[in-house]
């Protein structure tokens, strides 16, 4: 609970780049921001395209990773690579979400693909792709 506070706090207040003090623990954040504006679902056995955009902010930070969202930050697992980084966040049906982040690239906007393993009425499987920028 105080890591997705902490995560909330630093995302509300704008703050890209932090360094606060906390009960003598220093916290560093920085903002992943995502944008996918492309993807497919499968849904009653046909693949469609999706024109749903959508937008993912992470917070990153020594305390680990959370995701942002319009009811605040849940933790994700961070799984940090000499090519890329990888967010899995899991939920309470079963089902997780993972993002992949290619951080080789030496552009700024950094290709990024999203898959959600959605069980809705069943399973709905959906992947995005987009680039993420580091804040």
């Amino acid at each position: 609970m105080k890591k997705a506070l902490v995560a909330a706090a630093l995302l509300t207040a704008g703050i890209v780049a932090v360094s606060m003090t906390s009960r003598a623990e220093k916290v560093q954040a920085q903002k992943l921001e995502c944008h996918f504006d492309s993807g497919i679902f499968h849904d009653k056995g046909k693949n469609a395209p999706t024109t749903e955009k959508m937008k993912l902010i992470f917070v990153l930070s020594n305390k680990g990773a959370f995701m942002v969202g319009n009811q605040g930050a849940a933790p994700a697992e961070w799984h940090n690579g000499s090519s890329g980084q990888t967010f899995i966040e899991k939920m309470d049906s079963g089902a997780v979400m993972v993002m992949t982040v290619a951080t080789d690239n030496k552009s700024k906007r950094l290709p990024a693909v999203y898959t959600r393993h959605t069980i809705f009425l069943g399973l709905l499987p959906q992947q995005y792709y987009g680039t993420c920028e580091l804040h």
